[in-house]
């Protein structure tokens, strides 16, 4: 490939992180928007200097166009994910993948039929203090890896955050399916295991949203590896108190990692002091976009499988399972 097309599906927030990205690489052209809403496709194509339209199958006939960018609400992912693939359009695909496994094994399965490259937007993978937290793993700095506390909050709801998660009919669940699925990633990605079980306590308690949606929720899991953890999800936490960091305990100390900070914390096991250690890196999104990029150019799966984007999904509909009956589930595997 030479220059890659990309068609953006969607003109919301996350559309336009995207397409922000694009326009900072070389070889790259984000060739058309589609939106429905016709007001905010013009002003995203005025922005961004290219074409746009309100249905997205004219996109996926261009010849311009060689990669799709799914941007739009979880339960719409199956429909463009079918199609582009059908099309013969390779697909970076907004997490969660979709909402059910019974969807997600359809879209998968349709884009290995036509051998398209599909790869699920797990952007915490690629921010550089998750990524240095992983390589401190795993070089043995905590030792053995034992139990790691994972937590995602913030205030729910808030302004720039679109209004459709609140419904279930779009979004196909709440913050677990909106950053549990993050969450419960990142506990995969930083133990290096497969979750076994989900134990979780979910629900909706303050917020303006359907019923059917969590603003809450608390699972603890455990991992193939003998490790496990816990994590703790909310759209009801006051910003001041919005956090999304976690704690990772080893044989031999601690790793505390923050989002977007310049350190990663290490506390010896026997030790009073903290060594903080020195986050190196480009941002999560443009890391993320460019290894999809990569993977077309080089023609190889991209890092982020499919079975991390299936699995983020299945721990959360474990964990809703959980909650309703109050038992300990096992994730199904893709």
């Amino acid at each position: 490939m030479e220059t890659i097309g990309i068609g953006i599906l969607g003109a919301g927030r996350m559309g336009e992180s995207h397409a922000g990205v694009y326009e900072q690489l070389n070889g790259v052209s984000v060739q058309a928007i589609a939106d429905f809403d016709e007001s905010r496709a013009k002003t995203f194509a005025d922005k961004y200097h290219t074409q746009w339209v309100t249905d997205y199958k004219q996109l996926l006939d261009r010849k311009d166009i060689q990669a799709i960018d799914i941007c739009l609400p979880h339960t719409l992912h199956l429909k463009a994910v079918m199609d582009a693939a059908a099309a013969g359009k390779h697909i970076l695909c907004e997490k969660p993948l979709e909402v059910t496994h019974s969807r997600m094994s359809s879209m998968l399965q349709v884009c290995k039929d036509n051998k398209i490259t599909l790869m699920p937007g797990h952007t915490h993978r690629f921010y550089p203090e998750n990524i240095l937290t992983k390589k401190l793993i795993r070089e043995g700095k905590i030792g053995t890896p034992i139990m790691i506390q994972d937590t995602v909050t913030m205030l729910g709801m808030q302004e720039g955050c679109p209004r459709w998660m609140g419904t279930h009919e779009l979004a196909g669940g709440g913050i677990l399916m909106n950053n549990g699925v993050h969450s419960i990633d990142r506990i995969r990605y930083w133990m290096g295991a497969e979750i076994e079980t989900v134990y979780a306590r979910c629900g909706r308690f303050a917020l303006d949203i359907d019923e059917q949606v969590e603003d809450q929720g608390t699972l603890m899991v455990t991992l193939d590896n003998g490790t496990y953890g816990t994590s703790q999800v909310s759209w009801i936490t006051p910003k001041p108190l919005g956090t999304c960091s976690a704690r990772i305990q080893g044989t031999k100390g601690i790793l505390e990692v923050q989002a977007w900070c310049k350190t990663v914390k290490f506390t010896g096991l026997f030790e009073n002091n903290t060594e903080e250690i020195p986050v190196e890196g480009e941002s999560g999104m443009m890391a993320e976009i460019r290894e999809f990029i990569s993977a077309l150019r080089e023609n190889r799966e991209p890092s982020v499988s499919l079975n991390d984007g299936f699995m983020a999904v299945s721990g959360v509909l474990a964990a809703y399972e959980s909650s309703q009956t109050g038992q300990p589930i096992k994730p199904i595997k893709y």
